[in-house]
Protein backbone atom coordinates (compact mmCIF):
# COMPACT_ATOMS: atom_id res chain seq x y z
CA UNK A 1 0.00 0.00 0.00
CA UNK A 2 1.53 3.28 -1.09
CA UNK A 3 -0.33 5.07 1.72
CA UNK A 4 2.15 3.79 4.28
CA UNK A 5 -0.57 2.30 6.50
CA UNK A 6 0.62 -0.54 8.73
CA UNK A 7 -0.82 -2.50 11.64
CA UNK A 8 -0.06 -0.99 15.04
CA UNK A 9 2.04 -2.58 17.74
CA UNK A 10 -1.19 -3.69 19.50
CA UNK A 11 -2.47 -5.52 16.44
CA UNK A 12 0.79 -7.35 15.77
CA UNK A 13 0.94 -8.44 19.42
CA UNK A 14 -2.75 -9.43 19.43
CA UNK A 15 -2.33 -11.51 16.29
CA UNK A 16 0.85 -13.03 17.70
CA UNK A 17 -0.80 -13.94 20.99
CA UNK A 18 -3.74 -15.60 19.24
CA UNK A 19 -1.23 -17.58 17.16
CA UNK A 20 0.61 -18.58 20.33
CA UNK A 21 -2.57 -19.79 22.02
CA UNK A 22 -3.53 -21.75 18.92
CA UNK A 23 -0.08 -23.34 18.92
CA UNK A 24 -0.34 -24.29 22.59
CA UNK A 25 -3.76 -25.81 21.92
CA UNK A 26 -2.44 -27.80 18.98
CA UNK A 27 -4.84 -26.05 16.58
CA UNK A 28 -3.73 -26.05 12.93
CA UNK A 29 -5.31 -22.65 12.23
CA UNK A 30 -5.88 -19.42 14.18
CA UNK A 31 -9.59 -18.78 13.79
CA UNK A 32 -11.27 -15.39 13.88
CA UNK A 33 -13.01 -16.12 17.18
CA UNK A 34 -9.73 -16.83 18.97
CA UNK A 35 -8.31 -13.50 17.79
CA UNK A 36 -11.52 -11.72 18.83
CA UNK A 37 -11.18 -13.25 22.31
CA UNK A 38 -7.74 -11.66 22.64
CA UNK A 39 -8.81 -8.24 21.36
CA UNK A 40 -12.11 -8.19 23.26
CA UNK A 41 -10.13 -8.85 26.43
CA UNK A 42 -8.44 -5.49 25.90
CA UNK A 43 -11.80 -3.70 26.03
CA UNK A 44 -13.06 -5.45 29.17
CA UNK A 45 -14.85 -8.44 27.65
CA UNK A 46 -12.70 -11.09 29.29
CA UNK A 47 -15.38 -13.81 29.63
CA UNK A 48 -16.62 -14.09 26.04
CA UNK A 49 -17.84 -17.56 25.13
CA UNK A 50 -18.43 -17.97 21.43
CA UNK A 51 -21.40 -19.84 19.98
CA UNK A 52 -22.89 -19.84 16.50
CA UNK A 53 -25.90 -17.55 16.07
CA UNK A 54 -27.78 -17.48 12.73
CA UNK A 55 -27.03 -14.43 10.65
CA UNK A 56 -23.48 -13.98 11.86
CA UNK A 57 -20.21 -15.26 10.45
CA UNK A 58 -18.00 -14.57 7.47
CA UNK A 59 -18.96 -11.51 5.44
CA UNK A 60 -18.15 -13.31 2.22
CA UNK A 61 -15.88 -10.46 1.16
CA UNK A 62 -12.32 -10.90 -0.11
CA UNK A 63 -9.14 -9.24 1.09
CA UNK A 64 -8.98 -5.82 -0.64
CA UNK A 65 -6.46 -6.17 -3.46
CA UNK A 66 -4.47 -3.10 -2.44
CA UNK A 67 -3.88 -4.47 1.08
CA UNK A 68 -2.83 -8.04 0.24
CA UNK A 69 0.93 -7.45 0.56
CA UNK A 70 0.54 -5.58 3.85
CA UNK A 71 -1.73 -8.32 5.24
CA UNK A 72 0.96 -10.92 4.43
CA UNK A 73 3.69 -8.74 6.00
CA UNK A 74 1.65 -8.19 9.18
CA UNK A 75 0.91 -11.89 9.61
CA UNK A 76 4.60 -12.72 9.18
CA UNK A 77 5.36 -10.30 12.03
CA UNK A 78 2.65 -11.94 14.14
CA UNK A 79 4.11 -15.40 13.49
CA UNK A 80 7.53 -14.05 14.49
CA UNK A 81 6.03 -12.75 17.75
CA UNK A 82 4.39 -16.13 18.39
CA UNK A 83 7.65 -18.03 17.77
CA UNK A 84 9.41 -15.78 20.26
CA UNK A 85 6.76 -16.42 22.91
CA UNK A 86 6.77 -20.15 22.16
CA UNK A 87 10.60 -20.18 22.07
CA UNK A 88 10.65 -21.74 18.65
CA UNK A 89 13.35 -21.15 16.02
CA UNK A 90 13.03 -18.86 13.01
CA UNK A 91 11.87 -21.57 10.59
CA UNK A 92 9.60 -23.52 12.98
CA UNK A 93 6.01 -24.00 11.76
CA UNK A 94 3.17 -22.20 13.55
CA UNK A 95 -0.61 -22.37 13.03
CA UNK A 96 -1.97 -20.90 9.81
CA UNK A 97 -4.53 -18.13 9.52
CA UNK A 98 -8.28 -18.28 9.09
CA UNK A 99 -9.18 -16.47 5.86
CA UNK A 100 -11.63 -14.36 7.87
CA UNK A 101 -8.68 -12.86 9.79
CA UNK A 102 -7.02 -11.96 6.51
CA UNK A 103 -10.23 -10.32 5.28
CA UNK A 104 -10.74 -8.37 8.53
CA UNK A 105 -7.14 -7.14 8.59
CA UNK A 106 -7.32 -6.13 4.94
CA UNK A 107 -10.56 -4.22 5.47
CA UNK A 108 -9.12 -2.43 8.52
CA UNK A 109 -6.03 -1.41 6.56
CA UNK A 110 -8.19 -0.13 3.71
CA UNK A 111 -10.41 1.85 6.10
CA UNK A 112 -7.34 3.37 7.75
CA UNK A 113 -5.98 4.46 4.38
CA UNK A 114 -9.27 6.18 3.58
CA UNK A 115 -9.19 7.90 6.97
CA UNK A 116 -5.59 9.13 6.59
CA UNK A 117 -4.37 6.90 9.46
CA UNK A 118 -0.85 5.50 9.71
CA UNK A 119 -1.35 2.71 12.25
CA UNK A 120 -4.42 0.47 12.46
CA UNK A 121 -5.49 0.41 16.12
CA UNK A 122 -7.24 -2.47 17.85
CA UNK A 123 -10.67 -0.79 17.85
CA UNK A 124 -10.70 -0.44 14.08
CA UNK A 125 -9.38 -3.97 13.70
CA UNK A 126 -11.95 -5.36 16.12
CA UNK A 127 -14.80 -3.67 14.31
CA UNK A 128 -13.70 -5.30 11.06
CA UNK A 129 -13.06 -8.64 12.78
CA UNK A 130 -16.45 -8.91 14.49
CA UNK A 131 -18.14 -8.71 11.11
CA UNK A 132 -16.37 -11.97 10.26
CA UNK A 133 -17.04 -13.82 13.53
CA UNK A 134 -19.79 -16.07 14.78
CA UNK A 135 -21.65 -13.94 17.32
CA UNK A 136 -20.76 -14.24 21.03
CA UNK A 137 -24.12 -15.33 22.42
CA UNK A 138 -24.31 -13.72 25.87
CA UNK A 139 -22.35 -10.68 24.63
CA UNK A 140 -24.77 -9.92 21.79
CA UNK A 141 -25.77 -6.55 23.29
CA UNK A 142 -22.13 -5.61 23.86
CA UNK A 143 -21.29 -6.38 20.23
CA UNK A 144 -24.34 -4.45 19.01
CA UNK A 145 -23.30 -1.38 20.98
CA UNK A 146 -19.71 -1.77 19.83
CA UNK A 147 -20.79 -1.69 16.18
CA UNK A 148 -22.91 1.40 16.76
CA UNK A 149 -20.14 3.53 18.22
CA UNK A 150 -19.22 6.65 16.19
CA UNK A 151 -16.53 6.20 13.56
CA UNK A 152 -14.41 8.76 15.38
CA UNK A 153 -13.77 6.18 18.10
CA UNK A 154 -12.35 3.75 15.58
CA UNK A 155 -10.59 5.98 13.11
CA UNK A 156 -7.68 6.87 15.35
CA UNK A 157 -4.03 5.87 15.16
CA UNK A 158 -2.80 2.95 17.19
CA UNK A 159 0.70 2.82 18.65
CA UNK A 160 3.61 2.91 16.20
CA UNK A 161 4.74 -0.55 15.18
CA UNK A 162 8.32 0.47 15.97
CA UNK A 163 7.53 1.00 19.66
CA UNK A 164 10.60 -0.79 21.01
CA UNK A 165 12.91 1.06 18.68
CA UNK A 166 11.38 4.34 19.76
CA UNK A 167 12.12 3.55 23.39
CA UNK A 168 15.77 2.98 22.48
CA UNK A 169 15.93 6.17 20.45
CA UNK A 170 14.77 8.05 23.52
CA UNK A 171 17.82 6.85 25.44
CA UNK A 172 21.58 7.36 25.04
CA UNK A 173 23.08 8.00 21.61
CA UNK A 174 24.37 4.41 21.45
CA UNK A 175 20.73 3.35 21.41
CA UNK A 176 20.34 4.62 17.83
CA UNK A 177 22.47 1.81 16.40
CA UNK A 178 20.68 -0.81 18.50
CA UNK A 179 17.27 0.58 17.51
CA UNK A 180 18.13 0.50 13.81
CA UNK A 181 19.39 -3.09 14.10
CA UNK A 182 16.29 -4.26 15.92
CA UNK A 183 13.97 -2.53 13.50
CA UNK A 184 15.95 -4.01 10.60
CA UNK A 185 15.14 -7.46 11.97
CA UNK A 186 11.44 -6.56 11.89
CA UNK A 187 11.70 -5.33 8.32
CA UNK A 188 13.39 -8.58 7.26
CA UNK A 189 10.61 -10.57 8.95
CA UNK A 190 7.96 -8.42 7.24
CA UNK A 191 9.46 -9.22 3.85
CA UNK A 192 9.86 -12.93 4.51
CA UNK A 193 13.67 -12.70 4.16
CA UNK A 194 16.04 -15.24 5.69
CA UNK A 195 18.84 -12.72 6.43
CA UNK A 196 18.85 -9.18 7.79
CA UNK A 197 20.73 -7.23 5.12
CA UNK A 198 21.76 -3.67 4.30
CA UNK A 199 18.46 -3.03 2.52
CA UNK A 200 16.67 -3.67 5.81
CA UNK A 201 18.87 -1.09 7.54
CA UNK A 202 17.64 1.52 5.06
CA UNK A 203 14.05 0.40 5.61
CA UNK A 204 14.56 0.51 9.38
CA UNK A 205 15.77 4.12 9.30
CA UNK A 206 12.71 5.11 7.29
CA UNK A 207 10.37 3.13 9.56
CA UNK A 208 11.70 4.72 12.73
CA UNK A 209 11.49 8.19 11.24
CA UNK A 210 7.91 7.48 10.10
CA UNK A 211 6.96 6.47 13.64
CA UNK A 212 8.73 9.44 15.21
CA UNK A 213 6.83 11.82 12.92
CA UNK A 214 3.60 10.23 14.18
CA UNK A 215 4.56 10.65 17.85
CA UNK A 216 6.11 14.09 17.53
CA UNK A 217 9.49 12.81 18.65
CA UNK A 218 12.88 14.02 17.50
CA UNK A 219 13.98 12.91 13.99
CA UNK A 220 15.86 9.62 13.71
CA UNK A 221 19.05 11.35 12.56
CA UNK A 222 20.50 12.70 9.32
CA UNK A 223 20.23 9.41 7.43
CA UNK A 224 16.45 9.23 7.06
CA UNK A 225 16.24 13.00 6.66
CA UNK A 226 18.58 12.79 3.66
CA UNK A 227 16.42 10.02 2.19
CA UNK A 228 13.24 12.02 2.80
CA UNK A 229 14.77 14.97 0.94
CA UNK A 230 15.03 12.63 -2.06
CA UNK A 231 11.42 11.52 -1.76
CA UNK A 232 12.21 8.23 -0.06
CA UNK A 233 10.22 7.53 3.11
CA UNK A 234 8.68 4.46 4.68
CA UNK A 235 5.64 4.32 2.36
CA UNK A 236 8.06 4.05 -0.57
CA UNK A 237 10.34 1.38 0.93
CA UNK A 238 8.11 -0.81 3.09
CA UNK A 239 7.08 -3.08 0.24
CA UNK A 240 10.68 -3.83 -0.77
CA UNK A 241 11.08 -7.57 -0.22
CA UNK A 242 13.95 -8.51 -2.54
CA UNK A 243 16.65 -10.53 -0.81
CA UNK A 244 20.00 -8.94 -1.69
CA UNK A 245 22.26 -10.32 1.06
CA UNK A 246 23.33 -13.96 1.10
CA UNK A 247 26.35 -14.38 3.43
CA UNK A 248 25.74 -14.91 7.16
CA UNK A 249 27.73 -12.55 9.38
CA UNK A 250 29.34 -12.95 12.80
CA UNK A 251 28.27 -10.06 15.09
CA UNK A 252 30.57 -8.97 17.94
CA UNK A 253 30.02 -11.53 20.68
CA UNK A 254 30.64 -9.16 23.59
CA UNK A 255 28.23 -6.47 22.37
CA UNK A 256 24.85 -7.22 23.92
CA UNK A 257 23.07 -4.82 21.57
CA UNK A 258 23.60 -7.46 18.86
CA UNK A 259 21.48 -9.92 20.85
CA UNK A 260 19.42 -12.21 18.60
CA UNK A 261 16.52 -14.43 19.62
CA UNK A 262 15.95 -17.94 18.30
CA UNK A 263 13.01 -16.63 16.31
CA UNK A 264 15.07 -13.94 14.54
CA UNK A 265 16.65 -14.22 11.09
CA UNK A 266 20.45 -14.02 11.16
CA UNK A 267 22.41 -10.85 10.40
CA UNK A 268 24.12 -10.77 7.01
CA UNK A 269 27.87 -10.18 6.75
CA UNK A 270 27.31 -6.84 5.00
CA UNK A 271 25.32 -5.58 8.02
CA UNK A 272 28.09 -6.51 10.45
CA UNK A 273 30.63 -4.75 8.22
CA UNK A 274 28.41 -1.68 7.89
CA UNK A 275 28.26 -1.11 11.64
CA UNK A 276 31.98 -1.76 12.06
CA UNK A 277 32.83 0.71 9.27
CA UNK A 278 30.39 3.29 10.68
CA UNK A 279 32.00 3.00 14.12
CA UNK A 280 35.47 3.50 12.58
CA UNK A 281 34.23 6.49 10.60
CA UNK A 282 32.80 8.12 13.71
CA UNK A 283 36.05 7.51 15.61
CA UNK A 284 38.13 9.00 12.75
CA UNK A 285 35.93 12.10 12.84
CA UNK A 286 36.28 12.39 16.60
CA UNK A 287 32.59 11.72 17.16
CA UNK A 288 31.51 9.59 20.14
CA UNK A 289 29.16 7.15 18.41
CA UNK A 290 27.93 6.27 14.93
CA UNK A 291 24.46 7.45 14.02
CA UNK A 292 22.18 7.03 11.03
CA UNK A 293 24.22 9.51 8.97
CA UNK A 294 27.36 7.38 9.39
CA UNK A 295 25.45 4.18 8.62
CA UNK A 296 23.81 5.52 5.49
CA UNK A 297 27.09 7.03 4.28
CA UNK A 298 28.82 3.63 4.54
CA UNK A 299 25.94 1.98 2.67
CA UNK A 300 25.79 4.59 -0.10
CA UNK A 301 29.57 4.91 -0.55
CA UNK A 302 29.94 1.35 -1.90
CA UNK A 303 28.10 1.23 -5.26
CA UNK A 304 28.20 -2.57 -5.34
CA UNK A 305 26.77 -3.03 -1.83
CA UNK A 306 23.25 -4.44 -1.42
CA UNK A 307 21.99 -1.23 0.20
CA UNK A 308 23.30 0.92 -2.65
CA UNK A 309 21.67 -1.40 -5.19
CA UNK A 310 18.39 -1.06 -3.32
CA UNK A 311 18.64 2.75 -3.30
CA UNK A 312 19.40 2.78 -7.02
CA UNK A 313 16.37 0.59 -7.75
CA UNK A 314 14.18 3.09 -5.87
CA UNK A 315 15.47 6.06 -7.84
CA UNK A 316 18.12 7.40 -5.44
CA UNK A 317 21.69 7.96 -6.70
CA UNK A 318 23.95 6.41 -4.01
CA UNK A 319 27.02 8.35 -5.14
CA UNK A 320 25.28 11.73 -4.86
CA UNK A 321 23.80 10.70 -1.53
CA UNK A 322 27.25 9.70 -0.21
CA UNK A 323 28.71 13.08 -1.22
CA UNK A 324 25.89 14.90 0.58
CA UNK A 325 26.25 12.80 3.72
CA UNK A 326 30.05 13.11 3.65
CA UNK A 327 29.76 16.88 3.64
CA UNK A 328 27.37 16.75 6.60
CA UNK A 329 29.74 14.53 8.55
CA UNK A 330 32.75 16.71 7.75
CA UNK A 331 30.82 19.70 9.03
CA UNK A 332 30.09 17.84 12.25
CA UNK A 333 26.35 17.62 11.67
Amino acid sequence: MSSGVVASHEIVVGLGESCRWAGLAGAPVVNAERLADVLLGWVGAMDVRWEVVPGFGASGEAVPFETEDEVDATLRLAEWHARGRLRRPFDAPVPGWDERIRVALGRALAAAAEGDIRYVGFKLMLRSLLAECDSPGEWMEFVRRFHLRPDAEFLADGSPDAARGLELLGGPAQGVAAAVRREAVRQAVRGGCTLVGQAHLVMAMCALNHALERTGGRPAGGGPQALAARGLGYPQVKGFAEELSFEVGEPPKRDRTWWRGREDPAFAADVVRTFADADRLAADLGQPVAGTTHLLYVIAADPAAPGARMLRSLGVDPAALAIDLGQQLSAGQ
